[in-house]
């Protein structure tokens, strides 16, 4: 059984989008199930490889991310089995000023 104890997780991310199954809701009650002892690897880390196998609107990754202490030597791993997805992900990562500005031109 997982435990509840741990540190408590905050984040000021947001999803990237809204997605059908979607964990943005429940994500700190999700992590709350996280064994304190990985929590405490992100923050103290001693975590090198990080792993999204199902992307999808990122809602994990944007809580679970910023508690990496030292994001530098964190490998970290995004995918999802739907190709738009997994290429909007690359865009925010590779050429996210870009993004931005057809997001803020589109009407």
């Amino acid at each position: 059984m997982a435990s509840k104890s741990g540190p408590r997780v905050t984040s000021n991310f947001q999803p990237a989008m809204r997605y059908p199954g979607s964990k943005a809701k429940i994500a700190a009650q999700v992590m709350a199930w996280f064994p304190p002892r990985l929590l405490y690897g992100f923050m103290g880390g001693a975590v090198t490889v990080y792993c999204e196998p199902f992307i999808g609107c990122g809602a994990m990754a944007t809580s679970t991310l910023p508690l990496i202490s030292r994001p530098s030597e964190v490998r970290v791993v995004l995918n999802d089995l739907d190709y738009g997805v997994a290429c909007l992900w690359r865009t925010i990562r590779d050429d996210a000023d870009s993004l931005i500005r057809l997001l803020l031109n589109y009407t």
